[in-house]
């Protein structure tokens, strides 16, 4: 584009029909989408986000009977004079929209308000723990801990007295106080007491029942506490207009904006006088929209910016990044024409007759549904290792010595081996082989479950040629390079590796016939939310639940009862009363340790209320994996769709990668590769080692295609977040390659050729294997503070007390106690 010169020549008075509308455009959404203009820069057809800007031009050129004509600037930014780059291009109008201030009206003719653009400060508030090996150890904070620590001793000393008073008065045998301290730690570890029934009858019931009752009542002391772990920080307090005014007059934030911003000393609204009296004659400073979310989520600026900017829909991606509550009025948003433009009557014409539909435009792109990023912690996603890692370590080092008696290695090799060896190397890595089911001498360990897939193919295959397999693995992780490069070294007659025949492997080595048929996936990376609640111990269940289980509870007592009484008549045991039988049964729900069984109801009631809080604290640390079953885990239905997962290889927001080349997608038939093909455009999926795909996966959003029996499939599926698209490919034949012209070629298809089927069931056999989930990326929520359990330890000390009425009142009834 030639420039203008800067002399004094008037723009020209273009007033024919059908005469272009030339508009300039900065390269930014969404005042424009880059990808729905063509070659010729004009509009495609059926683009349903044209670009804000687009659209409205697009309208006033239609009512006007001209032909928008778009010119996109990559270099257009707000520094600078906007009226100056106006003059110097050959355009009639720029394609951003404007404040509507007196200062460009000295040099550049400003239209009727298009819309009002609401304006807000935005603020990152992370609200989550950091990862460290002592996380399960830091979720109360010290207060917390302390606490727990002193009620347990008040309960010592309190159980420890009524144990002394029990004795005297001859209703128990004497304990120690170390005796008592023990039963209470027992408690804590849920050592529940034994129920001394002769009659099969009652125990198989009781059970049952107990498996139940316990199942259900664990959710209710747990779930509470499991939510408020999980709890979102209550963010309140940080979005007030208060706190953020504080933050800018004290200088610990700065206010930054993708725009201009000198017309806010001109608004007379409320909270824009608070702003610039927080400001206090400063500027805010301008940055561009690339290093908006730098300054936002690092160096803890506040975004000042209206919702009609690329900064706003940048930020607003982010889970992390909110809106403050409090209301800035809106701003009037006009369109910059030239000079005395002769257009500047009829846009304000047009303006004012279709100004709903103007400012339509502005709430379908400001309404506008984005893809959140949420780094952090969302309902559904695993716990992460880190969290344990601690509990881990002190659990391992206590348990050395009874580990050592359990490593003791079995050795059941002949000393005979067949003269003919079937030499593989495989990689380290499973499902391909299981390192420890290979000995040091290269062979099947005797016994060993799950080798590996490709060592129970190779095995057997071995076994029929009547030769014996001798495994050597590659520690080295030489897969990075060519494949066909392994033939290379000495001694190797094929690689324990399920391939695909591809034209540039041909040309090196050959290839088996199809062992069995794998299943393709494209693998993506999700995330989940929670919602907030304090009571929520109490509202786990409905009422109907909650009047189920005291039904149930009232119907075992009864019949433990009757029980009871009939064992007590046939003399199987001595007499006992039945309120003992009914706190036995209840006892059962809190974990109660065995010997706990005083006498007077005082310490009953307290060691019961007691187990209520510790119990629900305590579970709640050592099971919050349990969570994740009473949560609904979300479908990310729109992550999974096959069009979604095409549009973001081909428009390069996604890298596709995988364990190994994929050259061969283009030799495949069947319509998903070739889809797959096409959005590739002639490139590959970028290889890369199983050590990186969980990092690449979980922090670039890289998408992984793998099949069912790759290594790489067995690394992503230990993560819960972790899930396999909707795409559909066509079964993937799974082949063996060997030498060129190597003579093993015959034996190996004969023997895959009549054993079909007993090899799919070894591929089935290793792909449906359950694992051991690895629920990572868990970012548990601040640090619970005593507060989060105001309400429970409110309650539970009111019923310590009457504990302690009821105790004295007992002691007053029998004064021989303390004697």
């Amino acid at each position: 584009m030639i420039p203008r010169p800067c002399t004094a020549v008037k723009p020209m008075n273009l007033t024919y029909e059908n005469r272009p509308l030339r508009v300039l455009f900065p390269n930014r959404f969404p005042y424009i989408r880059f990808g729905c203009i063509d070659g010729a820069n004009k509009v495609r057809y059926g683009c349903t986000y044209q670009g804000l800007m687009v659209e409205i031009f697009t309208l006033l050129a239609k009512r006007l009977g001209y032909r928008l004509q778009i010119t996109i600037n990559n270099d257009l930014i707000w520094n600078g004079n906007l009226s100056t780059i106006l003059e110097e291009s050959d355009v009639d109008a720029l394609g951003i929209p404007l404040p509507t201030t007196k200062h460009p009206e000295m040099y550049a003719d400003l239209t009727l308000p298009i819309y009002k653009a609401e304006e807000n400060i935005l603020i990152y508030l992370p609200g989550h723990m950091d990862d460290s090996w002592w996380n399960m150890f830091s979720v109360f904070d010290r207060t917390v801990w302390i606490l727990l620590l002193v009620m347990f001793t008040i309960k010592c000393v309190f159980c420890c007295l009524v144990n002394r008073a029990e004795v005297r008065l001859k209703t128990k045998k004497s304990l120690s106080g170390l005796e008592v301290v023990w039963e209470l730690i027992q408690l804590q570890l849920f050592q529940s007491p034994s129920t001394n029934f002769t009659f099969v009858s009652a125990r198989v019931p009781l059970t049952l029942f107990s498996l139940l009752q316990t199942t259900l009542l664990l959710g209710i002391l747990t779930s509470w506490f499991l939510s408020s772990l999980l709890r979102v920080p209550n963010r309140a307090a940080f979005l007030k207009s208060d706190y953020i005014f504080r933050e800018i007059t004290r200088g610990r934030r700065e206010l930054i904006s993708q725009g201009p911003t000198s017309w806010i000393y001109t608004n007379t609204g409320q909270e824009y006088i608070r702003l610039t009296g927080a400001l206090n004659g400063t500027s805010i400073r301008k940055v561009p929209p690339e290093e908006i979310l730098k300054k936002v989520r690092e160096e803890g600026a506040l975004l000042f910016t209206e919702t009609d900017t690329r900064g706003y829909y940048e930020a607003r991606k982010y889970c992390d990044i909110f809106p403050s509550t409090f209301m800035l009025p809106p701003i009037e948003k006009s369109i910059m024409l030239r000079k005395d433009s002769p257009l500047t009557a009829k846009f304000n014409k047009l303006i004012s007759e279709d100004y709903r539909r103007f400012n339509g435009y502005y709430r379908k792109y400001s309404n506008m549904n984005q893809n959140t990023r949420c780094n952090q912690f969302k309902i559904g996603q695993p716990l992460e290792l880190q969290v344990f890692l601690g509990l881990f370590m002190i659990c391992a080092s206590l348990s050395v010595g009874a580990c050592c008696v359990f490593v003791v290695e079995m050795i059941c090799m002949n000393t005979t081996f067949l003269s003919k060896q079937l030499r593989v190397l495989f990689p380290n890595h499973f499902p391909y082989v299981n390192s420890e089911c290979i000995n040091s001498n290269g062979r099947v360990r005797y016994g060993c479950a799950y080798p590996g897939l490709m060592v129970d193919i190779l095995n057997f295959i071995a076994k029929r040629m009547g030769y014996t397999l001798y495994a050597k693995l590659d520690n080295d992780q030489i897969w990075r390079g060519n494949v066909s490069a392994l033939w290379e070294l000495p001694d190797i007659d094929t690689i324990g590796v399920p391939l695909q025949r591809s034209m540039e492997r041909l040309k090196y080595v050959d290839f088996t016939k199809s062992m069995y048929e794998a299943e393709g996936r494209i693998m993506i990376y999700t995330a989940a939310d929670l919602d907030d609640g304090w009571w929520n111990m109490f509202k786990v269940y409905d009422k109907t639940s909650w009047i189920m289980m005291l039904v149930m509870l009232i119907i075992e007592c009864i019949f433990l009862s009757a029980v009871n009484h009939l064992e007590a008549r046939a003399c199987f045991k001595k007499h006992v009363r039945n309120v003992d039988v009914v706190w036995n049964v209840v006892k059962i729900q809190f974990f109660q340790s065995a010997s706990s069984n005083f006498y007077f109801t005082s310490g009953k009631l307290s060691l019961w209320w007691f187990a209520l809080l510790q119990s629900t604290l305590m579970l709640g640390v050592l099971t919050s994996w349990f969570l994740s079953s009473l949560l609904k885990t979300p479908t990310y239905s729109n992550l999974l769709a096959e069009d979604y997962i095409y549009k973001e290889i081909g428009t390069g927001e996604r890298k596709l990668i995988a364990q190994g080349s994929t050259s061969w997608f283009y030799t495949e038939t069947g319509a998903t590769f070739s889809k797959l093909a096409k959005v590739l455009n002639g490139s590959f999926a970028e290889r890369v080692l199983p050590s990186d795909i969980i990092h690449r996966m979980r922090n670039e959003g890289a998408l992984l295609f793998t099949a069912l029996d790759k290594g790489s499939y067995a690394e992503v599926r230990q993560y819960c977040d972790i899930q396999s698209t909707n795409i559909v490919f066509p079964p993937i034949d799974a082949k063996i390659m060997l030498a060129k012209n190597s003579s093993l070629l015959p034996w190996f298809n004969d023997i895959i050729v009549h054993n079909q089927k007993r090899l799919q069931n070894l591929y089935r056999k290793y792909t449906t294997i359950k694992v051991d989930s690895i629920c990572e990326n868990f970012k548990i929520g601040d640090e619970l503070k005593v507060k989060s359990f105001t309400g429970l330890f409110i309650i539970c000390g009111l019923l310590l007390a009457i504990s302690c009425c009821v105790f004295i009142i007992e002691m007053m009834v029998d004064k021989n106690i303390l004697i």
